[in-house]
């Protein structure tokens, strides 16, 4: 991050991809607006954007409306780096001409999902007809840590995979292979190698194709890195 001084900051000299208003609560807080360059305008200089002043100590709930009015003298232009100019920066350096990525996507599905936070308590609890929860603690099962590369009927969410494969396919993201993971209810998705900026796309609309055929198919997706005690953690290998 790169900070500088701003002093002719009108609506013409304005050369930034956003505006950034800082404000403080009544705390003495540091909070943030931003505006996209095309909203900039000589009026929002002049008249300010309006704010919900209750969020910062400023007044009741009722009558909460306040405007906030840029200040011109405090502007600076602050510069940072996006990963979207790392294939620019490869470019520039004479380093390499294109970054290529293999992502892949490890994450657990369950069958059900409870929980329940209050004053004096707080718990969870997941479902998984593969041997996760009370309501399947009796049910034939490989155990816990012992389900890589299984194949149904142990893999109970293979048809899952393959239909949210297709899609993805659909969309026009690679994929090399998908496969059940060590956990029970662990799945992988690994897709092939792309550039560096449409590997970045594809990884987040594959997260979200793969949540939606979830929901669809009354499952419950999550991508946390680890979500359960003493099971195998969920990671996203990055191959360069």
């Amino acid at each position: 991050m790169n900070l500088s001084a701003f002093p002719d900051f009108t609506e013409k000299s304005f050369d930034a991809d956003f505006l950034n208003l800082l404000m403080f609560d009544i705390s003495g807080g540091m909070r943030s607006v931003t505006i996209p360059r095309g909203y900039v305008s000589e009026a929002v200089f002049r008249d300010g954007i309006g704010f919900d002043a209750s969020n910062y100590g400023f007044a009741k709930v009722d009558k909460s409306d306040m405007v906030a009015i840029p200040d011109r003298t405090s502007a600076f232009l602050e510069e940072r780096d996006e990963f979207r100019t790392t294939a620019a920066f490869l470019r520039e350096k004479n380093l390499a001409e294109r970054a290529m990525m293999l992502v892949e996507l490890e994450y657990y599905v369950f069958e059900s999902v409870e929980y329940s936070t209050g004053l004096d308590h707080a718990g969870y609890s997941i479902g998984s007809s593969e041997g996760l929860g009370e309501e399947y603690a009796s049910v034939p099962r490989f155990g816990p840590h012992k389900g890589y590369h299984k194949l149904p009927p142990e893999d109970r969410y293979l048809d899952f995979r393959n239909r949210t494969v297709r899609i993805m396919e659909q969309a026009g993201i690679p994929v090399k292979y998908h496969h059940h993971e060590v956990g029970a209810s662990q799945l992988e998705i690994e897709l092939d190698f792309m550039d560096l900026v449409r590997a970045a796309d594809s990884v987040c609309v594959a997260k979200w194709i793969i949540r939606t055929v979830a929901e669809e198919m009354g499952l419950a997706v999550t991508f946390m890195p680890k979500p359960l005690y003493k099971m195998p953690g969920s990671g996203m290998h990055v191959h360069q």
